[in-house]
Formats: structure tokens, C-alpha cells, sequence
């Protein structure tokens, strides 16, 4: 009887463990997609300084997040976001809008296809 309670506190542990890290995940791409969002406003309210300081700082950020989220997730996913976020700050500089609206849209889609891949579906098990 005990080697039940026992699985059926692992199990717990382990979904617990699953929960924790889509919610972790799905904070993750919240946060750096309203970034995107934000720093898309400056540059159409016209701010660039503002909007390519912005746009370094996510960058940042984003790797220092890198750190904890990479051994969570694939990586190629991962890195794909960073040399995205990483290219905004050039676009801006260099007012290439076409090229910078169309990377942050690429960006944001990234970031909904990786808390999608955490979903608890099927197409995501199999």
C-alpha cells in the first residue's frame, strides 16, 4: 500500500512540476510579446531613440532569460526568438520600418507557437 502512496505522490510532484513550468512559460511569452507590443507604439508614435533603447533592453533581457528557460524548452525555438528580438534595435536605427514591423510579427508568432508547444495536447505528446 505504500509504493501506491508513494507513485501517487510522484505523480503529483510531477504534474505539479509540469503546471509550474507552462505557467513560468506562458508569463515568459506574455511579458516579452506586450514588449514587442510596446515598442512597436513608439515607432509608430514616431520615437525612435526611445523605441531602439527599448528595443536593446528586451534583447537583454531576453538573454538573461535565455538562461533559465533554455533547459526547459527546445532550443532551437529559443534562439530563433533571440536573433529576432536581436535584429529590432538595427531596423529601427536605420528606419528599415518594413523589415522591423515585419520581424516583430515573426517575433510575437514565435513566442505564440512556444506556449502553444506547452500545451497538454496531444499533437504536442505524440
Amino acid at each position: 500500500m505504500k509504493r501506491i502512496y508513494v507513485a501517487g505522490i510522484l505523480l503529483l510532484i510531477a504534474i505539479g512540476l509540469c503546471v509550474a513550468e507552462y505557467v513560468s512559460v506562458r508569463n515568459c511569452t506574455d511579458e516579452y510579446t506586450n514588449r514587442i507590443d510596446k515598442i512597436e507604439l513608439m515607432v509608430e508614435s514616431d520615437n525612435m531613440k526611445k523605441a531602439a533603447f527599448a528595443a536593446r533592453e528586451t534583447e537583454k533581457n531576453w538573454e538573461e532569460t535565455i538562461n533559465i528557460i533554455d533547459m526547459l524548452l527546445f532550443h532551437d525555438y529559443v534562439d530563433d526568438i533571440g536573433r529576432n528580438l536581436a535584429k529590432l534595435e538595427s531596423y529601427i536605427e536605420k528606419e528599415e520600418l518594413a523589415e522591423f514591423f515585419a520581424t516583430c510579427e515573426e517575433a510575437k508568432e514565435q513566442l505564440r507557437s512556444l506556449e502553444e508547444s506547452e500545451l497538454p495536447v496531444a499533437r504536442n505528446v505524440i
